[in-house]
């Protein structure tokens, strides 16, 4: 009898155990609680998706105090907003976590003080007191980092700075008071902390126009990111941070949709993720503003995209990127990942059975009947025939028309937002026209084309050649509601003017 007693409470004890082991405790108390608080525990695994979380892992604040139970088997990340900050904390099964924070009473929402229990709680107090949460806690040493820093030293300050915090790791690892997985978790939070908050300084910083980043910012986040990279797949994506990790994630996209120059255009800053109202252009309005939405919301569909986000849930995002950033690199890869939209389909059917335009994907559109084409004036074409019309004329064995188009991403930009349109004629002999069409086709170029005639070619040397000699190409000219506005406009790689004059001309 008495060995079944103690049997039965053996065994009592280690399922009690078994439950503590695969459970984290999160208590805590919010002095003057608002509503604008929550708190979201996300799983690490094969599947990782930090964006897919169950609403039981959403904690609801009772009068400022809150207790509550994450059941989990492995460490989960704990996310606990406070208004504009927020802890992100590693957690592993059997640890307790009590959080006592007063609103009114914090400097500027800089120290959020957390008390732990349990097997990693001495990693986790000096963790915490290195300072590593929240992101703005370390703004200082960041001013530290970046303030004065070249392409040189960049990469070198971040790395010393990051093997200095991270060896108190070191010991706790070999002392064994520390998992591994524990250890390679805390690690690159401390890596990925460091690089996002620097280059968002970086960026800051150096992006000079509304699309083109500083190429020391280039540079230095490429470097940063091979720098903070580890072999273990699943750490890499859980850990590399909201920047770096969205910017690759659209970079592989990317790059399987069949573009090349990825580090152009990609913009380093992602919307930070609450609920799923990215979707909605007000939030992007209200945190970022317009001349930044392209980049944001472009750049989360296709990380959402990456970590398993089906177009359905989406389609909303989708189609308003597709009507609003027609050009954009964004658009053409998510077309070739997603598909068209159907509104999109819908115009391009309709074009083609009126003998007047004829659509080859990617918001690419010929215009069919352009051997009637003698001149500038495109009354004949009621795509063309209001607004702003920025007109590209080219030639496929010319070299430096084919160079200022690799920077066609910021213009497609601009004339979207200022609702203008592009129209390309080529001086191509007729023979060309498959070498045409490839080029095209290849770099994705939006708009309308034109592959010149005779007539049209003469009218093209007489008006705006060199002492009525041939036209030299490139060659830009604005056209406004039919009009010639600009009769030698500024290139893309001159952007800054350009900028000036089309947005000018909107007005």
């Amino acid at each position: 009898m008495m060995n079944r007693k103690l049997v039965l409470t053996s065994f009592i004890l280690l399922f009690v155990t078994c439950i503590k082991a695969n459970e984290i405790i999160l208590t805590g108390y919010i002095k003057n609680y608002s509503n604008d608080y929550f708190v979201m525990g996300t799983p690490i695994g094969d599947n990782f998706n930090r964006f897919n979380y169950k609403p039981s892992d959403t904690v609801s604040v009772n009068g400022g105090k809150f207790y509550t139970k994450i059941s989990c088997q492995k460490p989960v990340f704990i996310y606990l907003n406070f208004f504009k900050n927020f802890i992100y904390l590693p957690v592993v099964p059997g640890d307790s976590i009590h959080i006592e924070f007063d609103i009114e009473n914090q400097d500027h929402y800089r120290y959020i003080p957390c008390q732990f229990s349990g097997s990693n709680s001495e990693g986790h107090n000096r963790f915490y007191r290195y300072d590593f949460f929240p992101g703005n806690k370390f703004n200082d040493l960041r001013k530290i980092l970046t303030g004065n820093a070249t392409s040189v030293n960049m990469t070198t300050s971040i790395l010393e700075e990051i093997k200095r915090q991270t060896a108190p790791f070191d010991s706790l690892l070999i002392r064994k008071n520390i998992s591994s997985l524990y250890y390679k978790i805390v690690t690159k939070t401390i890596q990925s902390l460091l690089v996002g908050e620097t280059l968002r300084k970086l960026n800051n910083q150096s992006v000079k126009s509304i699309i083109v980043p500083d190429s020391v910012r280039l540079k230095v986040s490429e470097s940063l990111i091979q720098a903070t990279m580890m072999e273990d797949s699943i750490i890499s994506q859980c850990m590399l941070g909201d920047i770096t990790r969205g910017t690759l994630l659209s970079f592989f996209q990317m790059k399987k949709a069949g573009s090349n120059d990825m580090y152009n255009f990609i913009h380093d800053s992602t919307i930070k993720y609450k609920g799923r109202d990215f979707f909605f252009k007000d939030y992007l309005f209200r945190y970022y503003g317009v001349k930044n939405e392209e980049y944001f919301l472009g750049n989360k569909i296709l990380s959402f995209h990456s970590v398993g986000e089906s177009k359905d849930t989406m389609r909303d995002a989708v189609e308003y990127y597709y009507l609003k950033y027609p050009n954009s690199e964004y658009s053409i890869a998510i077309r070739k990942i997603l598909g068209s939209s159907k509104e999109e389909q819908s115009k391009n059917n309709a074009g083609q059975s009126t003998g007047k335009l004829k659509s080859f994907g990617n918001n690419i559109f010929y215009l069919n009947n352009a051997g009637a084409l003698h001149n500038l004036k495109v009354n004949e074409f009621p795509q063309l025939k209001n607004g702003i019309v920025y007109v590209d004329i080219w030639a496929t064995w010319c070299r430096p028309c084919l160079a200022e188009m690799e920077l066609n991403y910021q213009v497609d930009s601009l004339l979207a937002m200022i609702g203008g349109k592009r129209l390309y004629i080529s001086i191509d002999e007729q023979s060309a026209a498959p070498k045409w069409n490839e080029i095209i086709e290849k770099k994705g170029l939006g708009g309308y084309h034109v592959l010149a005639g005779e007539k049209l070619r003469k009218y093209l040397d007489a008006e705006f050649g060199f002492a009525g000699g041939a036209i030299t190409i490139p060659y830009y000219i604005v056209l406004k509601d039919g009009q010639i506005v600009y009769k030698n406009a500024y290139r893309p790689s001159e952007f800054e003017m350009l900028k000036k004059q089309l947005v000018d001309l909107s007005k």
